[in-house]
């Protein structure tokens, strides 16, 4: 997985905050670590994008991060797919995909 310097940013802040947990909830509660997304339309890979925006409730991700961080299991077509419209919206000067 490539990361770039936003990335990597994203991810200190995460860890610093470290996991958020409601209160009197269990020292043994972990949140489910998330999974690649090559882009199949089936049922796994739709069940996968449920599962990130339980996971960014979870750990309370901001909503201005979600892109950022989801574009770190992006894989496969699905990550070509990203990269081809990043590069799409840089050149046009339409405004950046901000928001999951």
């Amino acid at each position: 997985v490539e990361l770039n310097q936003e990335d990597i940013s994203l991810l200190k802040k995460a860890l610093h905050r470290g996991p958020s947990r409601a209160e009197g909830a269990s020292n043994k509660f972990r949140v489910h670590e998330l999974k690649q997304f090559s882009g199949r339309l089936d049922t796994k890979e739709l069940e996968n994008l449920w599962d990130m925006e339980s996971y960014f409730q979870a750990i309370r991700v901001p909503e201005e991060e979600k892109v950022s961080i989801t574009n770190m299991y992006l894989v496969g077509d699905a990550k070509l797919w990203w990269r081809t419209r990043v590069q799409d919206v840089a050149s046009s000067g339409r405004p950046r995909i901000k928001t999951w």
